[in-house]
């Protein structure tokens, strides 16, 4: 059975990217497709420290005793990670960022343990425009990650929404969530 991990890096778990993921899981789990979603504001990450010693041989793993630890093996097992973050001063969130940062810790070889893997990016902000709201940031950077891990690329779901509830009636966003689980 497939397996999606979603990165939840939003701090409001009853907020707009929280519903977007939520989307795709009842989607992907309607395919058969086994989710899980991992709230990071909640866990205690570290920041790297850039020590160095992940990328030693023989290592390939982060020295650091975190939370972070349990999330390592979650991508492991997963076939699909979905970075779910809002916009918050003009790109990911800290908490998503600080994941994503630590992706480095895979050692050496850390490229090859994303091989076969699939990433989408689920992303709201507060202004109505991607551009204006520092989306365009957001969207880089995912995209910049997935070329460099040289994943499939499923793209980015995203959309205005600042105040919770106000996707409940866009019915376009959960329509484009829904067809990010179809490709997966």
């Amino acid at each position: 059975m497939m397996k999606i991990l979603i990165l939840m890096g939003s701090p409001r778990p009853m907020g707009n990217t929280a519903k977007m993921a939520e989307w795709l899981a009842d989607a992907a789990k309607e395919r058969d497709i086994e989710t899980e979603t991992v709230y990071l504001n909640v866990l205690s990450i570290k920041p790297c420290q850039a020590c160095g010693v992940c990328q030693m041989p023989g290592m390939g793993e982060c020295i650091l005793e975190d939370d972070m630890k349990d999330v390592y093996k979650k991508i492991e097992e997963s076939d699909c990670i979905i970075f779910a973050s809002p916009v918050y001063f003009f790109n990911l969130t800290a908490q998503i960022k600080i994941a994503i940062d630590r992706l480095y810790a895979f050692g050496p070889d850390y490229k090859k343990s994303f091989d076969g893997k699939k990433f989408g990016l689920l992303m709201s902000y507060g202004d109505d425009n991607l551009e204006v709201s520092g989306g365009k940031n957001a969207v880089a950077s995912f995209n910049d990650m997935a070329a460099y891990f040289d994943v499939e690329n499923l793209g980015v779901v995203h959309c205005q929404g600042y105040e919770p509830g106000e996707l409940e009636r866009n019915k376009d966003v959960k329509a484009e969530c829904e067809a990010m689980a179809a490709k997966i």
